[in-house]
């Protein structure tokens, strides 16, 4: 017999982009991530990209562990 085990981590990053002189956090419309590239959007319609700093996190507790059995068993 099979089973499924599902483990769930939670991961949280924090990246500091430097905005540019004239702007303010007041000014941002819209921020986008993916795959460690970022946007943020401004108000007047321009774009700063900025790389997500990122490290591979340590999988060593999982938030959550649920087990089922295999369909096809």
């Amino acid at each position: 017999m099979k089973v499924e085990v599902y483990t769930t981590y939670s991961y949280c990053n924090c990246t500091e982009v430097e905005l540019p002189e004239d702007k303010s956090f007041d000014d941002i419309k819209d921020v986008w991530m993916k795959y460690g590239s970022g946007e943020i959007e401004f108000n007047d319609g321009s774009i700063v990209e900025f790389e997500e700093d990122y490290s591979d996190p340590e999988h060593k507790r999982p938030d959550d562990i649920q087990l089922e059995k295999c369909e096809d068993e």
